[in-house]
């Protein structure tokens, strides 16, 4: 017989141990990585940790082999076990320091507020019970055969009342439906803050799953068609009220105007979205919601480059870029597996930081230089934006545009929240960042270019997706206010940005991304030349000192999806 099998308890807890080592390694094999693939599956930089990982692995198994078969290496192992249960401080150490470590890990993750993903969840149960087989080796050492085998018992019978509690906590769980959006990071959930700049003043309200919705949106809807608004700040409704947000005004106009009482839209917007967060969403979050289209909401002038600024140089740049972002926004199997547990999903939303779950906790305790409604730090706070600065392309440059707009009050500004702080530091990191987002700058043009083979790759994968779960798919073109408004861009240039007067004419950017809908069959909506009209003609469609829409400038944006979902979507009851 080649393998005997463990005769002591204690040889069975040590055993039990070594083998909880390697699910973390399952879990590796199931992750995909951004690089240079190797064999199609992982980077070199992963498929090396893996080789290390399982090399190790497989060292200590053929160690802890040799210990439990050898009876020598067994009563060595005994003698040593039974030195330490003697000598009592040392024992008392070896019994508090895993668990304490372990918590330790916990508290480590809570302070510096990283959402535990299910990987790390993984991980976190798994050491656990590594602890716990540690802690029974400790309590059995030094004791009598028959008090081992009494102990044992006491362990086995705890560990069935856990087990089957869990398993009905499960059933429980899954036959009421509770916390089946626990794990969604979309927005801070149960918001209800008031948020005030110098341009609005208006009230902020989520539900329990983190959409700027005032009812928790249930996945059947019977009766109904329903269309998902996936986007940023602008599907959000930065700086008006929930009614005011695009989709609200679409939904109303669909049931006012067009007497589409059956349908209904879903705003899933989050401030400081991109194209990688859309797949992000629409594969994890949008899809349960069962929708009957998707809209993307691409804000033009912003969301190309996916990250500014502009830095993609050659297809090499774009094909490792495409891959990176595609596979943040890939959920492996034994995730998928993982987020299914209720009880999972109960330590994931305790473990998760609470200014990311408990939106109305967290925005209550907000001061200084976190943000009032997302608790977020500022990223004007010295510290953070004099490395961001060291870091530039230019920092002399960039330390003189601080200067100045410290001078000016624009930076205070800025660190009370009384106008957008990402907007003075892009101002101060990314000085011709308006222009080249629009591809109106010589020098960044060929670079724009591979910018955009980059968001068309994460539009491919959006509509895959969505062809996936047989729903279609409409892109709608958001206008940025530099890409309409004379007066922002006149803004921009007087707080020392790059402009020019291509910017409000271009439309190289809505070109590319008509271009690429119609290739790729996919509706575009684009307000482009409605909203210039409205602005020439004396309409304020963006706001004074932050680059997001006037209540008109949504309510027009709302009424031209509502056209749109009304021609596409047949009622209820129809053939899709």
């Amino acid at each position: 017989m080649i393998f005997k099998a463990p005769r002591h308890a204690i040889d069975r807890f040590l055993l039990a141990a070594f083998v909880l080592l390697w699910p973390p390694f399952a879990l590796l094999v199931t992750r995909r990585s951004g690089g240079p693939e190797v064999f199609g599956l992982w980077s070199m930089r992963y498929f090396v940790v893996l080789l290390g990982y399982a090399a190790g692995l497989l060292l200590a198994g053929c160690v802890a082999y040799a210990i439990l078969r050898a009876g020598a290496g067994r009563l060595r192992l005994f003698a040593v076990l039974a030195s330490l249960h003697r000598i009592r401080p040392l024992y008392w150490l070896a019994v508090v320091l895993p668990p304490l470590l372990w918590v330790m890990v916990v508290a480590a993750i809570i302070r510096i507020g990283v959402l535990p993903t299910p990987a790390i969840l993984l991980c976190l149960f798994d050491f656990a019970l590594v602890v716990i087989c540690c802690e029974c080796v400790l309590a059995l050492i030094g004791q009598a055969k028959k008090r081992q085998r009494e102990l044992v018992l006491k362990f086995i019978l705890a560990g069935v009342a856990t087990t089957v509690t869990l398993v009905l906590v499960e059933i429980v769980a899954a036959v009421t439906g509770i916390g089946t959006y626990a794990t969604w990071e979309i927005n801070p959930r149960q918001l209800d803050v008031r948020f005030q700049t110098d341009d609005f003043d208006i009230q902020v309200v989520t539900n329990r799953q983190g959409l700027r919705e005032p009812e928790m949106i249930s996945a059947a809807h019977p009766g109904l068609r329903r269309a998902v608004i996936i986007g940023d700040s602008m599907t959000f409704g930065w700086g008006v009220e929930y009614e005011q947000a695009y989709a609200q005004v679409a939904q109303r106009t669909l049931r006012d105007v067009y007497g589409r009482t059956d349908l209904e839209v879903i705003n899933m917007g989050r401030p400081g979205a991109g194209p990688h967060d859309y797949l992000k969403y629409l594969r994890q979050y949008a899809s349960q919601l069962r929708p009957d289209m998707i809209v993307i909401g691409f804000l033009v002038g912003n969301d190309c480059p996916v990250i500014p600024p502009a830095r993609l140089e050659n297809a090499a740049d774009v094909e490792r870029a495409l891959a990176e972002h595609t596979g943040q926004a890939h959920a492996s199997w034994l995730e998928r597996l993982t987020m299914k547990s209720f009880i999972a999903r109960l330590c994931y939303v305790g473990l998760a930081n609470p200014s990311s779950t408990d939106g109305a906790a967290a925005a209550g305790t907000a001061t200084g230089k976190r943000g009032p409604v997302f608790n977020e730090p500022n990223p004007l706070d010295p510290t953070a934006i004099g490395q961001a600065i060291a870091a530039a392309k230019d920092p002399a440059a960039a330390a003189a545009r601080y200067d100045t707009l410290t001078r000016d009050g624009w930076v205070d500004r800025g660190l009370q929240w009384r106008m957008n702080p990402w907007l003075v530091r892009a101002i101060i990191l990314h000085p011709a960042g308006a222009a080249d987002s629009l591809a109106t700058r010589p020098e960044s043009f060929e670079t724009m270019q591979f910018e955009w083979q980059l968001c068309e790759g994460l539009l491919r994968e959006i509509k895959a997706t969505a062809d996936a779960i047989n729903v279609p798919l409409v892109i709608l073109a958001i206008p940025n206010a530099h890409l309409v408004s004379q007066r922002w861009v006149d803004f921009l240039e007087q707080r020392g940005c790059e402009t020019n007067p291509q910017m409000t004419t271009s439309r190289v950017v809505n070109d590319w991304l008509g271009t690429f809908c119609e290739k790729e069959k996919i509706l575009c909506v684009d307000p482009l030349s409605t909203f210039r009209e409205r602005q020439a003609a004396g309409e304020e469609l963006y706001l004074q000192t932050d680059d997001h829409m006037t209540p008109a400038g949504y309510a027009l944006l709302g009424e031209a999806l509502a056209e749109a979902l009304h021609d596409q979507l047949p009622a209820a009851g129809g053939s899709p």
